[in-house]
């Protein structure tokens, strides 16, 4: 299965600034509580009107009248939505004599005004053809050959080369891969999964990438997948030299669970909660944990979506349960004064309940002015420290941080001058910085090269500074510098 993670690193921060920045301004058009009249109901779009321009015994052609604030249309082909801002939708290489099925709706430019018109269906039905004799299959390069065993989830793939002696690359992907790699093509996802492993390993690529002969292998899979095994054999330079075939298994949906939740939420503090959750029968289930704002306006199914593309590995990372449970959030968890929502779902191998929710908000911070810290580090190697940060008030906010000496000497009278120009090198407001790096409760860290840019044979300091956000703003308490500089060593 084809992997391929990505981390945004404190190195990249400009782009973590850009989605605060973006957030804090929505945040405070939201905030002024002015007086509004009262809304306007939206206006459902009028449908479309469907005219079929041509057909064949293959293929057919149809078109729709532009539709008055549409912004674009949504069409429905044999269970595929594809959304257009086209007048029109053709399809091809279809049954001879077959009726089929389109619907077409409106979708609007404006969300605020107005709403989604409704579906107009429109059926076709294709000529019949004469017989004629069947042109011969293209040369074949690969017998591909899948498996799928629906209870243990696994997908047994197999590739038989008619040159067993020609070098190829084999990739299994997902639709979604498909769709993200080569803009739905399977060609093009072949190609840019072979160029991103060889950017990534060079020549080794040869030993661990590169197959020759008859191969076979098991994956794992998910219901509501579409999986691909591609093949496409190679020349020496990595040339594609024949065209790249596939085989497609289609998983089907994931069997349904009639479970229901009850959620309850306590103990809850300024950075911790706990949260307790009973099932209605002994079918397994997840649950995770987002602040409100980041699923805003979700729809069912763009939550069930999310869980299954974020939230997978999670799950199956010791969060899935069968019976009542509870889950701690401890201090320095959540961010403080914030709405966090609950999500509880069944699962197997996707949810497949109905998503329960529980929103809950932490408590404001209390005040920063006398926070005093305990401090502990070391140096783990030449791209590493290791800090510990224990506040005297579990419930107030600070910043920890490690900075080279020769950026923080000017600094140090003033450790918090520090924060305050990194935020006015990029326009932010403290309250911003702060909830991207401040800290509640004990903080157990390690300082590394890609979010913290610790580099070989350089001294740090390791400090940490209290912190009380007012508006966009806030006040700086006591700060403490950890009593040695840290010296990384050679790489």
């Amino acid at each position: 299965m084809l992997n391929l993670d990505l981390e945004i690193s404190n190195y990249c921060i400009m782009n973590k600034l850009k989605s605060i920045l973006l957030f804090a301004a929505f945040a405070c058009a939201i905030s002024c509580e002015q007086p509004e009249p009262a809304p306007v109901p939206a206006t459902k779009l009028e449908a479309p009107a469907i005219t079929l321009e041509s057909k064949t015994d293959s293929s057919f052609t149809i078109s729709w009248e532009a539709v008055e604030n549409a912004g674009c249309y949504s069409v429905d082909f044999m269970g595929d939505i594809t959304d257009t801002e086209s007048l029109e939708a053709g399809y091809s290489g279809l049954e001879s004599g077959q009726t089929y099925e389109i619907s077409v709706k409106a979708v609007p430019a404006d969300l605020e005004k107005y709403t989604e018109s409704d579906w107009t269906k429109f059926s076709v039905t294709l000529d019949t053809s004469a017989t004629v004799e069947p042109e011969p299959d293209p040369e074949k390069y690969f017998d591909i050959n899948i498996d799928f065993d629906e209870a243990a989830m696994m997908m047994y793939c197999s590739i038989t080369p008619t040159d067993m002696e020609m070098y190829y690359y084999r990739e299994t992907m997902t639709q979604a891969q498909v769709n993200e790699l080569g803009g739905g093509s399977v060609e093009d996802a072949w190609q840019a999964a072979l160029d991103n492993y060889y950017a990534i390993f060079g020549s080794s690529i040869w030993d661990h990438y590169i197959t020759v002969g008859f191969d076979e292998w098991m994956a794992d899979t998910t219901y509501e997948e579409t999986e691909y095994v591609l093949a496409a054999g190679i020349d020496n330079e990595l040339n594609r030299i024949t065209p790249v075939e596939y085989a497609t298994l289609e998983t089907g949906e994931a069997p349904q669970s009639d479970n229901t939740f009850v959620i309850e939420v306590e103990d809850v503090t300024s950075s911790s909660a706990v949260v307790y959750v009973t099932p209605s029968n002994s079918d397994p289930f997840s649950l995770v944990l987002v602040e409100s704002y980041d699923i805003e306006g979700y729809s069912e199914e763009e939550l069930h979506d999310l869980l299954i593309n974020v939230y997978t590995d999670y799950v199956y990372d010791g969060n899935l349960f069968n019976q009542a449970m509870y889950m701690t959030y401890p201090e320095g968890t959540l961010y403080p004064n914030t709405e966090h929502t609950v999500l509880v779902f069944g699962w197997n191998t996707v949810p497949n309940t109905k998503i329960f929710k529980k929103t809950f908000k932490t408590l404001p911070p209390t005040s920063s002015d006398d926070l005093t810290f305990e401090i502990t580090a070391e140096v783990i190697d030449a791209w590493n420290l290791h800090g510990v940060f224990v506040p005297s008030d579990p419930d107030a906010q600070y910043f920890a941080l490690a900075v080279a000496d020769y950026e923080f000497e000017p600094y140090k009278d003033y450790p918090p001058q520090f924060i305050i120009d990194v935020c006015d090198n990029f326009g932010l407001p403290l309250s911003s910085y702060a909830e991207m790096f401040a800290q509640t409760g004990t903080y157990d860290h390690v300082f590394d090269n890609w979010n913290d840019g610790i580099i070989p044979e350089t001294s740090y300091y390791i400090w940490a500074v209290g912190f009380t956000a007012e508006g966009d703003g806030g006040t700086f308490g006591n700060w403490q510098i950890y009593d040695e500089i840290l010296t990384t060593p050679a790489e």
